[in-house]
This record gives C-alpha cells, sequence and structure tokens, in this order.
C-alpha cells in the first residue's frame, strides 16, 4: 500500500470528516493531510479491514527516520492517562499513521 492509498472504517472516515469540516477555512496544517487521505480512502467495515491496517484504537509500532521504535494506540484526541501511551489523530502523526498498512514481521 502507498503513502497515497489507505483503509479506514467508516467510523474513522466519518470522524475524519467532521474533522475537516470544523477545520475549514483556517490555516490549520491539517488540513491538507485530511483531505488528501478522506480522498485517497478506501472505506470498509470494521470487520472487513486487515489485521495490518492502523484504525482508531489500533497498537502500532513504528519509527520515524530510523529512530528506535515507538508503541501507541492510536486514539481519537488526546488523552491524559496513561501518558505516553496514546497517539492522537489531533496531530499530525497520529492523522498520517491513520489507515496505512504495515507488513507483519
Amino acid at each position: 500500500m502507498s503513502i497515497d492509498t489507505c483503509i479506514l472504517t467508516t467510523k474513522d472516515f466519518t470522524i475524519l470528516e467532521v474533522m475537516r469540516d470544523r477545520r475549514r477555512g483556517r490555516e490549520d496544517p491539517l488540513v491538507p493531510i485530511l483531505k488528501r487521505k478522506l480522498e485517497a480512502a478506501t472505506i470498509v467495515f470494521r470487520e472487513d479491514v486487515p489485521e495490518t491496517v492502523a484504525t482508531l484504537s489500533s497498537r502500532i509500532t513504528y519509527s520515524v527516520d530510523g529512530r528506535t521504535p515507538d508503541t501507541r494506540v492510536i486514539s481519537h484526541d488526546h488523552l491524559s492517562m496513561p501518558m505516553g501511551m496514546f497517539l492522537p489523530i489531533t496531530t499530525r502523526r497520529g492523522l498520517a499513521l491513520l489507515g496505512l498498512s504495515t507488513l507483519k514481521l
């Protein structure tokens, strides 16, 4: 799967649409990412999502620029407890990873 395509659940897609609509007309750095992700998305029911695709509440392990991998749970918004465990889709990194597929090794 390329970075220009993603798989979203119907719920994840709806949440991203609402996020986009609430930010429309503002200079928000998430707007271009939201627009691109919504346009490129393949929408499926939750039970049809491959297990390698990052969805809301998925535990993912990722690495940026070859750094030490991080493991987080993709969340809808900032959650205060436990600190450092969640990666909200209200951040660029969380939003970018939502819907992407990884290889299981």
